[in-house]
This record gives structure tokens, C-alpha cells and sequence, in this order.
């Protein structure tokens, strides 16, 4: 059908209202009557008190809201090291963690899903990762999963935002697996909101099932989903590290990244990411870092809201994927106060350059470097006037070094005739510089 100007409100809002009557009850439910009319505009017949939902159609009028939205979403696909548009343009993976999404609208609590992916919209996030499934802190069993995931995918490009769809938290026998992945491989074919699937999520954790580290295994499950709807092997964890890919054949690479350490120690560990996206050449996310937390918790949460800054700033430098984790993420609550700043500070780090900007990374000392040496905290045993990081990334339009972990003057040397502009960011630790020549 065709949205009427003088109708559509009316008759949209009484299809909702049927559509939840039949989704508590597929095929018939308890409906009044008075709602018949409205009804038959969308396709709906009510016979003794029953609803029989037969088709509903939307098309959108010719410059229509509708069809701006529609036509502004692109499906995204993996080009080598990036991850782009399907026409080709920049994408910037600046993702949230919403673990619980896809268990709310199962759930029929359609609102809490809404209220965490406005708040990530408003925010500037660009995209959502998702569970389809688990097993234990809140449980989706895999037929909800598949029966909200195209509900979920629709509210998300509502509001301009991808999904990150993890298909396996939970143990299942071989069986299962295939036909869940097989059905939200089917889903997300259908959506551009659809940004990719991951597998599984921590692919050797004790809730999951063994099969998921037999690399045969993961190349059947992906087969399985469309050639159009990019696919990660799964994550690391449980003391493999964060260096290499553990499960080869995906489209693109999902990281776990260490949590120990002091902030820009694991800071500027993001280097491991770029170094291996350069070494399969593929595209790689930061997947399920640290966490912001209300407290710090060593090894699982943080309140550092210039670290959160400092990730997102590399993840620009270094070409690489960042979502950003947090506590009340976990159950996609919007977050309070403490966890706010860190979300703020990280879309501000996301930021540093435009978003049609691509950035090449050089290490310090090497031969085509903005960098020479600077005096590093490591290597001199100073509290004071030193960097654990100095990074540059080279664009075609800016040029930037960030230094990561930084008090005072570092000290930076210069070499191939680049020379500092001007302070471009500066927070506690973090001090990124325009750089030219």
C-alpha cells in the first residue's frame, strides 16, 4: 500500500497495535473489532473478533522521510584493511556494545531497545553489537532470537544505525548451531542495517560449545550465510592473546584486546591490531575492550574517560574497528554519569579527523615516519617530560601524531621535514598534534 498524507498516522498506529495482539499469538489473536478498517488498509482482516495479519506492504512516497531513510542506508562490505559503503565510501566502525537488544524485543519490552538505540544515535555512535543468543545472565534462546532479529534490524535503521550480529553465546549441539546461523544469515541478508555477523562470541569460553574452535566447523557455519552479509570466525579469550587471528577464513577480524596492565600500557597495545590487519590484510575490530564502569575494576572495568578518548583517537590512526564496552551496556541500559563522560569522550576521539578521512599509520623511526624518537617512559625510567606511545597517522588532508600516556615534553624529534602545527586535542595523558610539511 501507499502512505495516504490525511491517514497514515491513524491507520500506522492501529497496525501496531495489531501487530502486537498477533505477535503475542501468531497467525490469530484476540482483537476489537472497531479496529476492522484500519485494519484492511494495511492487508488485515478481522473475522469474529480475530485478527488475520495477510501481507503489510510500505511504500514510501517519492521524497518522503520514508524513503530518504531507506535510500541514505547502505549495505557495508569488507575491502581489504576497510570496511566501506557499498558504493565505496569511508565507513567509520564506531560501535557500542548492546548486548540485550535482541532479548528485549523478544521480550515484548520494544521501549528499552528503543531507549538505548536513541541514545546511541544521539550519542554518534555509528552501529551496535548485538547477542542473537545466550545462555546466562539473561536468557535468548536461539528461536527468540530469530524470531526479534528483524524487528531489532528495522528500529536500528530507523535511526541510522548498524547492527553487529553475535550468533553464538550459549551451548548448542552442531545441529542447532547450523540452523541459527543458517536463519540470522537469511535475516540479515534482507537488511542493510545489517553491518555483519560474528560468529560467536569468545569462541573457546566454557559456556560455549567445543565445536567452535574447529576451524572446519566455523568454515561450514560460514558458508552458510550469504555472500553479501560479512562474517567473522569468532573472538579470542581465555588466555589466547590478542595478536593473532585464532580463527582464520572470515571476511573480517574481531579482537578481544588484553585488559591488563595500566591504561596506556593497553592503550597503545592497540598497535597489535594494526599490525595485524597489515599482516592478513584484512579489516580488524576492537571488539570487547575494557569496560567503562561506575568503578575501576583491574582487568575488567574503567573510569578513565581519557582512556576511552585515547582508543578512539588510535583506532582512527591505526585503521582498525572500535565498540566501545561498557557495564550497562551488558544489558543495553542507557549509561549513567561515570560511563556517559567515557562514551562522550570516546566518539570525541572517533572524531579527531573527519569521517571521509583514511589515515596511514607509520611507526616511529621508520623510513617514510613524521618521527624520528621521542623520549619514551619505557625506555628512560622517567615519570616526567616522557610518552608510552607516539603514533602518526598520515591523510590526505590532515596529518596527526598522537601521544599516548604523555606528561610534559616528550621531546619529540621530527624527521623528513614534518615539523608540529598545533595542539589538536589535548586531556590528561593524551596530546594529539596536527602535523605538516
Amino acid at each position: 500500500m501507499v502512505f495516504r498524507p490525511f491517514s497514515w498516522i491513524v491507520t500506522l498506529g492501529m497496525l501496531a497495535s495489531a501487530l502486537l495482539i498477533a505477535f503475542r499469538n501468531p497467525g490469530y489473536a484476540s482483537a476489537p473489532a472497531a479496529f476492522a478498517p484500519a485494519f484492511r488498509t494495511f492487508g488485515v482482516t478481522v473475522r469474529r473478533e480475530k485478527v488475520v495479519i495477510q501481507r503489510v506492504t510500505l511504500e514510501a512516497q517519492p521524497g518522503s522521510v520514508l524513503e530518504r531513510l531507506q535510500a541514505s542506508m547502505k549495505r557495508l562490505r569488507v575491502q581489504g584493511r576497510q570496511i566501506v559503503s557499498e558504493d565505496g565510501s569511508p565507513f567509520v566502525w564506531r560501535f557500542a556494545t548492546g548486548f540485550r537488544l535482541v532479548d528485549y524485543v523478544a521480550d515484548g519490552d520494544e521501549a528499552a531497545a528503543v531507549a538505548f538505540l536513541d541514545w546511541a544515535a544521539k550519542e554518534g555512535f555509528t552501529g551496535v553489537r548485538v547477542l542473537s543468543t545466550l545462555c546466562c545472565w539473561f536468557d535468548l534462546a536461539p528461536a527468540d532470537g530469530q524470531r526479534a532479529l528483524a524487528r531489532l534490524l528495522a528500529l536500528a535503521q530507523a535511526r541510522g544505525l548498524y547492527l553487529e550480529v553475535v550468533g553464538l553465546a550459549r551451548r548448542m549441539d552442531r545441529a542447532a548451531m547450523v540452523s541459527h546461523v543458517r536463519a540470522i544469515g537469511r535475516i540479515c541478508s534482507t537488511s542493510p542495517a545489517c553491518a555483519a555477523i560474528e560468529l560467536a562470541n569468545e569462541n573457546g569460553h566454557p559456556t560455549q560449545q567445543g565445536d567452535l574452535t574447529d576451524r572446519g566447523f566455523l568454515r561450514k557455519l560460514k558458508s552458510l550465510v550469504p555472500a553479501g552479509v560479512p562474517v567473522s570466525m569468532g573472538s579470542n579469550c581465555c588466555g589466547q592473546d590478542d595478536e593473532h587471528e585464532w580463527y582464520p577464513g572470515g571476511d573480517y577480524i574481531t579482537i578481544h584486546t588484553d585488559r591488563s596492565g595500566d591504561a596506556w600500557n593497553r592503550t597503545s597495545h592497540l598497535r597489535e591490531l594494526e599490525s595485524l590487519s597489515a599482516r592478513t590484510g584484512r579489516f580488524v575490530v576492537d571488539d570487547e575492550p575494557i569496560g567503562a564502569g561506575d568503578v575501576d575494576q583491574p582487568g575488567r572495568r574503567s573510569t578513565n574517560p581519557n582512556e576511552y578518548f585515547a582508543r578512539g583517537v588510535l583506532s582512527r590512526v591505526f585503521g582498525v574497528g572500535a565498540t566501545w564496552h561498557c557495564e550497562a551496556c551488558l544489558h543495553a541500559t542507557v549509561p549513567g554519569p561515570v560511563q556517559q563522560a567515557s562514551a562522550t569522550a570516546f566518539i570525541a576521539g572517533t572524531r579527531i579527523v573527519p569521517d571521509d578521512v583514511l589515515l596511514r599509520f607509520q611507526n616511529v623511526g621508520s623510513v617514510n615516519s613524521p618521527v624520528k624518537a621521542f623520549k619514551s617512559l619505557t625506555k628512560s625510567g622517567g615519570a616526567t617530560n616522557t610518552a608510552v606511545g607516539a603514533f602518526s597517522g598520515l591523510g590526505r588532508s590532515i596529518n596527526i601524531l598522537a601521544l599516548i600516556g604523555v606528561t610534559g615534553d616528550p621531546g619529540v624529534v621530527h624527521q623528513n621535514g614534518w615539523r608540529t602545527r598545533r595542539v589538536l586535542d589535548e586531556r590528561p595523558g593524551v596530546r594529539v598534534l596536527e602535523i605538516v610539511r
